[in-house]
């Protein structure tokens, strides 16, 4: 059985980079893998023959927001 899988990851290339080798091994085995990221990471990925989906804004800003919701606001810096 074949999916339509999407990955989604924020942060820098170091951060993408494995979630790209996730999606090539899963195309690779018959899926159809999209990552969504940052839109800087538009081409990378899409020069490796995988669906790219660009995610908004910033990581930190969400992470931040998330934090004080859970009223953990002094331990994110």
């Amino acid at each position: 059985m074949f999916m339509k899988i999407t990955l989604l990851t924020y942060g820098s290339r170091g951060d993408v980079q494995p979630f790209l080798a996730l999606a090539v091994g899963l195309q690779k085995a018959g899926h159809t893998p999209t990552l969504a990221a940052p839109l800087r990471f538009a081409g990378f990925v899409e020069q490796r023959g995988i669906h790219f989906a660009p995610l908004p804004g910033a990581r930190r800003l969400r992470v931040g927001r998330s934090a004080r919701r859970m009223g953990w606001a002094g331990q994110w810096n």
